[in-house]
C-alpha cells in the first residue's frame, strides 16, 4: 500500500482553489481525471474522477507534492518538464494559457504503476502571473504494448540524466527539425514533436530502446559502431544518410547530424541528434 507526505495548504492557497473551481465550474463532476497543482507542485485541488484513478481520499491528496505520486525514476525528468513549462512561460497581461502533453507513469495507493497521458495547462492570474498547472489525465496503462520499453528501460540514472539534458535545452521539444536525445550507450531518451510528426513514433513508443533499432536491419551495426566512435571521441560527428524505420513500416532517408555534449573532462554524456528527411 503506498503512503503519501502530510500535505498542507494556506488560507491564500485555499481561496486560490475556490476561485478556479469558480472559474471551471464543470470541474468536479468531469469524467476525466483532474487535478490543480500549485506552481511549486503541491495539489491543491482534485475531483472524484482523479481520487478514482489514484484510489487515494481527497484528504490525502491535497497539499501534497504531485510529484509524490510519480513513480521515482522519472521525478528529475518531471520536474525539468514543470520547470520548463514555467520558464518558457513569460508573463504579463493578456498572455495566454499553455497546454503541454506527456506521458507519465504513477503509483496509485494500491501500489500498482499507471500510465497516464496528461494535458498539463498553465493558468494564469488577470496579469498574466502563472498561479497553477490544470492537469487532466487519461489512463492508457494497457492501450499500447509499446509503452512497456519506455517504463520499465528509463532507470534512475538515465532519467537524471534526461533532466540534465532538457534544464540544458528548454525548447527542445519545439525544435523544428525532428531531434533526438541519446545516451552515451545508445539509447533513446527523448524525441521531439517534429520526430513525432515525421516518423510517427511517439514518445512512449520508443523512449529507453536503443536507437539503432529505429534504423533499418542492415544499417544497425553501423549505427552501434558509429555511435560508439563518436562517444570515443574518435569520429567527428559528420552528417550521415541513415534510414529511419517509419511506424507504418516504410523507411525514411535521413540526413543525420550528431552533437555529442561532454564534460570538461571529455566524457560523453548524451548525443543531441537532428534527422531531416530528405
Amino acid at each position: 500500500m503506498g503512503s503519501l507526505p502530510q500535505g498542507r495548504l494556506t488560507a491564500a492557497e485555499l481561496s486560490l482553489g475556490r476561485a478556479i473551481l469558480e472559474a471551471l465550474p464543470a470541474f468536479g463532476s468531469s469524467s476525466t481525471p483532474t487535478a490543480v497543482a500549485l506552481v511549486d507542485g503541491r495539489i491543491l485541488l482534485v475531483n472524484d474522477a482523479c481520487v478514482r484513478l489514484t484510489g487515494y481520499a481527497r484528504d490525502e491528496l491535497l497539499g501534497v507534492p504531485a510529484m509524490s505520486l510519480v513513480t521515482p525514476r522519472l521525478v528529475p525528468g518531471t520536474v525539468a518538464l514543470r520547470d520548463r513549462i514555467l520558464a518558457e512561460a513569460g508573463g504579463g497581461e493578456g498572455s495566454p494559457d499553455e497546454t503541454y502533453h506527456t506521458t507519465q507513469v504513477l503509483a496509485t495507493r494500491s501500489g500498482r504503476e499507471i500510465v497516464v497521458r496528461a494535458s498539463i495547462t498553465l493558468l494564469r492570474s488577470r496579469d498574466g502571473t502563472p498561479r497553477a498547472f490544470l492537469n487532466r489525465l487519461v489512463e492508457v496503462t494497457h492501450e499500447d504494448r509499446q509503452l512497456a520499453p519506455w517504463t520499465q528501460r528509463l532507470g534512475e540514472a538515465d532519467a537524471e540524466l534526461l533532466a540534465s539534458a532538457l534544464a540544458q535545452l528548454p525548447a527542445f521539444d519545439h525544435l523544428p527539425e525532428p531531434s533526438t536525445i541519446v545516451s552515451a550507450q545508445g539509447l533513446l531518451l527523448q524525441v521531439n514533436r517534429a520526430f513525432e510528426a515525421a516518423f510517427g513514433w511517439t514518445n512512449s513508443d520508443v523512449v529507453g530502446i536503443p536507437a539503432a533499432d529505429l534504423l533499418a536491419s542492415d544499417q544497425r551495426t553501423w549505427a552501434e559502431q558509429r555511435l560508439e566512435a563518436i562517444v570515443a571521441a574518435e569520429l567527428l560527428p559528420t552528417p550521415s544518410q541513415p534510414r529511419i524505420r517509419h511506424r507504418d513500416g516504410h523507411s525514411v532517408t535521413v540526413t543525420a547530424t550528431s552533437i555529442p555534449v561532454r564534460t570538461p573532462d571529455g566524457t560523453t554524456r548524451y548525443i543531441i541528434g537532428t534527422l531531416i528527411p530528405t
